[in-house]
Order: structure tokens, then C-alpha cells, then sequence
């Protein structure tokens, strides 16, 4: 391939690695607190008989149930990108977000249950720890982007000095209360 075409081929593929990134930053920013969450609700005495159902699953039985939410919620996706594109930006970017948290906590409550017996069938496994690997590759290759380098080193400073203005505050708090005792 040359020169030039492997630069118009990553000028193409760029915007898209980058919604592929934004897609998992944000799964991976919900997973833990909707795994909490999830794990709280399914202590709920239906809930419980339920879990221990899937987790009694064989192997392929766990794929499909591992697989039922993106289908069943990839048409309320879709129909939110169609009410994006039919000037609904609001209703249809907030149906595509709702479907998708709740995509992401029913997968994350799902993984938890069934990844040992999906591990069991060989291809599977071999999926997922593709799957695994392009994500490690597309959040490094993003990462390493300059712009991307550059706005995380300024957030990083601005954590810091925000860090160390709300330390001092708090401490000129404790001391003005210590002062009134």
C-alpha cells in the first residue's frame, strides 16, 4: 500500500475509531456503578430465582441469553438515530443513550452471570479475547493521538490545581472552625 493511501485510509478510519473509543470510554464509565446497581436489584426475591436460573445455563444457552439484549435493543437504537435524523435530536439522541445504559447494565449483569460457561465453547472464547484486544488496540491507538495527549495532560493539571484549591479550602474551613471554639 502506499504513502498516500495509508494516509487517506487513516484519515477515513480515524473518525470512526474514535466513535468506537467514545463507545467503549463510556461503557467502561458505566459498567461498575450499573453493576452495583444491578446486583442491589437482583437481591429482589424474583430477581434471585432468576439469576440462578441463567447462572444454571449450559454453555449455549448462555450465549443466547448473553446476546438477547443487543438484539431486542438494537431497534430502539435504530429508532433513535431515526428520530435524530428526522430533526428529533432530543427525543432520539435520549431514546439512543437509555437504550444504551440500559444495554450496558443488563450485559453487565449478564457478563457477570454467564461468562464462565461462554468461556466453555471454544470460539466464543476466542471472540471475546479478540474483542478484549481490539479495545485495548483502538483506546491505545486513540490515546496516543497529540490532540488526545495534549487535552488529557491539561485536565490532568487542572485536577491537580482544583485538588490542591479544595484541599486549602477545607483546611481554612477546619481552621476558622477551630478558631470560633
Amino acid at each position: 500500500m502506499s504513502p498516500a493511501a495509508r494516509r487517506l485510509r487513516r484519515l477515513l478510519l480515524s473518525p470512526l475509531v474514535l466513535l468506537a473509543a467514545l463507545i467503549f470510554a463510556f461503557e467502561d464509565w458505566l459498567w461498575d456503578p450499573l453493576t452495583r446497581l444491578i446486583a442491589r436489584i437482583m437481591r429482589w426475591p424474583v430477581l434471585r430465582w432468576l439469576d440462578s436460573q441463567v447462572r444454571a445455563l449450559p454453555p449455549y444457552g448462555a450465549l443466547a441469553v448473553l446476546l438477547t439484549p443487543a438484539a431486542g435493543l438494537l431497534p430502539v437504537k435504530l429508532a433513535g438515530l431515526a428520530l435524530i435524523a428526522h430533526g428529533h435530536a432530543g427525543a432520539g439522541l435520549s431514546l439512543f443513550v437509555l437504550a444504551k445504559v440500559a444495554g450496558t447494565a443488563l450485559l453487565a449483569w449478564l457478563w457477570g452471570a454467564v461468562q464462565p460457561q461462554v468461556r466453555r465453547i471454544g470460539w466464543a472464547d476466542r471472540a471475546i479475547d479478540a474483542l478484549l484486544r481490539l479495545k485495548a488496540m483502538v483506546y491505545g491507538w486513540v490515546m496516543a493521538w497529540p490532540v488526545v495527549v495534549l487535552v488529557r495532560r491539561r485536565v490532568r493539571r487542572w485536577s491537580e490545581r482544583t485538588r490542591t484549591r479544595w484541599q486549602a479550602w477545607r483546611a481554612a474551613r477546619r481552621l476558622a472552625a477551630q478558631s470560633r471554639r
